[in-house]
């Protein structure tokens, strides 16, 4: 038999994933965050930044598609690709960064916490496309946990062990 995922667990997925991400930034000095380059050649504090920005998009989008308001012309994709952000990014003050990752994951959850257990395998029309919002949000868990499994593994090599990063993290 399998077991039925609520807005509430994926809630505390997303808590987690997200707790998870800021502890493993929390232990950089203030240079680190601002300076490493870390495997995919971006620093903690763009790290932080990307997850916000698709923490931001995501939920706009789901919210979107859940009152309907994108059925008939889908969603915009962001402009620009997730690098140009990043170096956009680096230029932005770490409380700033840290701040606009802190509310856009606390939407996210507030917008899984509201939603109604079939809302999670309803498929929602994009224009063209559909929308799961239970996968969507199942990938944003994935996303985070991803993002934290790289700076792991900086840790590991900094402590003088061995990264297996395993596969690379899509950005």
């Amino acid at each position: 038999m399998t077991e039925t995922i609520t807005p509430a667990d994926l809630a505390q997925q997303l808590k987690e994933s997200f707790a998870d991400l800021c502890n493993a930034v929390d232990r950089l000095t203030p240079d680190e965050i601002e300076q490493t380059r870390l495997e995919d050649g971006w620093t903690p504090k763009a790290i932080l930044a990307h997850v916000a920005f698709w923490d931001d998009y995501q939920t706009r989008r789901m919210e979107a598609a859940y009152r309907g308001g994108s059925a008939a012309t889908g969603f915009s994709r962001p402009p620009g690709d997730n690098d140009e952000r990043a170096a956009h990014d680096q230029a932005r003050p770490w409380a700033e960064v840290a701040a606009t990752a802190s509310a856009a994951r606390q939407r996210m959850i507030a917008f899984a916490e509201s939603l109604p257990v079939d809302a999670l395998t309803a498929e929602y029309r994009e224009g063209e496309r559909t929308l799961s919002i239970g996968a969507l949000l199942q990938h944003m868990v994935r996303h985070t946990r991803e993002h934290t499994q790289t700076l792991n593994s900086y840790h590991l090599v900094r402590q003088g062990g061995t990264a297996n990063a395993g596969p690379a993290n899509s950005k």
